[in-house]
């Protein structure tokens, strides 16, 4: 299998940018990967030499001290006299003698989801017309993933010009890294799913599966297994979703969160980071699968301002 490469980009918003409502799914607040393939194809980057259409383009989410921010996952809540307590109940370690009152956290984007000490950052915004507005002043962060040839010249052509049209309004880009995809061996029988983006599946009859099944039988195929993995626990939502080329449909929502466990240890470095799903290079369908981090008390904070 040829090794798939990551341009990892910044797209700094010189002026408001808009985008119609419907493309967002359930998370308002962040450039869709279509509409930044869209701004691509407009001065001639994706369609005029082979492979360009191929690529993924994920979802640019705010940055935060250069890194891309990500959903809050639906398993976390905060405890309601003690806002800044943070609680994941994706975690066995619970202590039963904590009789806490917690509340949802509201959807959000945030820091290192798996970090002890997770930073909530706003994203300026705001509704007019069936449009979602995005301030200026803003700095997003995603990535486009595919061959080596194709990435690398798109990133040349932005490093010549990073001026891109997006939204109705003027963004620069900067070519952040470069890098290739590296499948280290990882044995793991107890992981976190955790899904960054919309994710739809359909089945033989076109409808809409609302289970968790169709989520671990794509990763079990990208293995090469089948049968290995069983829910412990699940914290999903669904979300009304506009795939090109499918009719409106609710699926999964970014930051839903499933917890798997297997009888034997599963190498798990080729599902690490991957998409499944319908409308995967327009960005549906991202998740991250890793070792389950036992860690039910932490802590969160909000970033005040908007991040760069």
């Amino acid at each position: 299998m040829q090794n798939k490469y990551k341009l990892h980009y910044s797209v700094r918003l010189s002026t408001d940018v808009s985008f119609p409502a419907d493309v967002f799914a359930d998370f308002p607040g962040c450039i869709p990967g279509r509409e930044m393939r869209r701004a691509m194809e407009s001065r001639g980057s994706c369609d005029s030499e082979p492979g360009l259409s191929a690529l993924t383009f994920s979802f640019a989410y705010i940055g935060s001290g250069g890194k891309r921010c990500l959903p809050s996952p639906i398993s976390f809540a905060f405890v309601r006299n003690a806002p800044a307590q943070l609680r994941d109940r994706m975690a066995t370690d619970q202590n039963t003698d904590l009789f806490e009152r917690l509340h949802y956290l509201p959807r959000c984007f945030v820091t290192d989801p798996n970090a002890d000490s997770i930073e909530s950052v706003p994203v300026k915004k705001k509704t007019a017309n069936n449009q979602i507005i995005l301030s200026a002043g803003q700095s997003f962060i995603g990535f486009i993933e595919g061959a080596r040839e194709p990435i690398e010249r798109i990133a040349d052509m932005v490093r010549k010009d990073s001026a891109l049209a997006l939204g109705g309004g003027s963004t620069e880009v900067d070519v952040l890294s470069v890098t290739e995809d590296a499948f280290e061996t990882e044995l793991c029988s107890d992981v976190t799913v955790r899904v960054l983006s919309p994710l739809l599946f359909r089945n033989p009859y076109g409808v809409y599966d609302e289970t968790e099944q169709p989520i671990i039988r794509a990763m079990e195929r990208i293995l090469g297994t089948a049968g290995v993995f069983s829910v412990k626990s699940r914290y999903r939502e669904t979300c009304l979703m506009h795939v090109d080329g499918f009719p409106a449909s609710y699926g999964t929502a970014a930051g839903s969160s499933f917890r798997l466990v297997c009888e034997e240890k599963q190498d798990i470095a080729k599902i690490r980071h991957c998409f499944i799903g319908c409308g995967t290079t327009d960005g549906y369908g991202e998740i991250t699968v890793e070792p389950t981090k036992n860690l039910y008390c932490r802590t969160l904070s909000d970033k005040r301002e908007g991040a760069e």
